[in-house]
């Protein structure tokens, strides 16, 4: 009995010192610009960007100048399958897609979605690297205009690994 009571003191101790250490990494990602604080299932939503005057061409450029390793995307496919939008891999079994939605009276809509990842036991894999390509993501398109005007819709559609 005694032995379980250490056992279980130890577990406990070893998780909260995990949790402490996570939380000090998230703490220096928000305070680096890395992440925003997100609601829990960000992922499972579309994020809609409307800027003015920012065609495909230059989201695609501006894109090529992020620095996607450091948000876990190992490929990046521009243009895919001829139409105007960019698929994003990640190494970490999960997928992004930013794709051009339409345009009317030179206010252009893109949407951002992350349409694959994988779960381990109910809870989704790589999180933080997703807020970190999302928060870049954002970021980009307020750099090309300061006025984007950014909508989160919950997704009808839930794809997973």
């Amino acid at each position: 009995m005694k032995d379980l009571m250490i056992v279980i003191l130890i577990t406990v101790a070893f998780v909260a010192v995990i949790g402490f250490i996570v939380k000090l990494y998230m703490d220096k990602l928000t305070a680096d610009g890395k992440i925003v604080k997100r609601e829990g299932k960000f992922f499972e939503a579309e994020h809609i960007f409307t800027v003015t005057g920012i065609d495909y061409n230059s989201v695609e450029q501006s894109l090529k100048s992020l620095n996607l390793r450091e948000c876990g995307i190992s490929e990046t496919y521009f243009g895919n399958g001829g139409r105007p939008e960019t698929l994003l891999k990640s190494s970490g079994g999960w997928n992004a897609l930013i794709k051009f939605e339409n345009e009317a009276n030179g206010q252009y809509v893109y949407n951002f979605s992350i349409p694959v990842y994988s779960t381990h036991n109910g809870n989704a894999m790589g999180i933080i690297k997703m807020n970190m390509l999302l928060t870049s993501v954002e970021k980009m398109f307020l750099g090309l205009d300061p006025n984007t005007i950014v909508e989160t819709k919950k997704k009808n559609y839930k794809y997973q690994k």
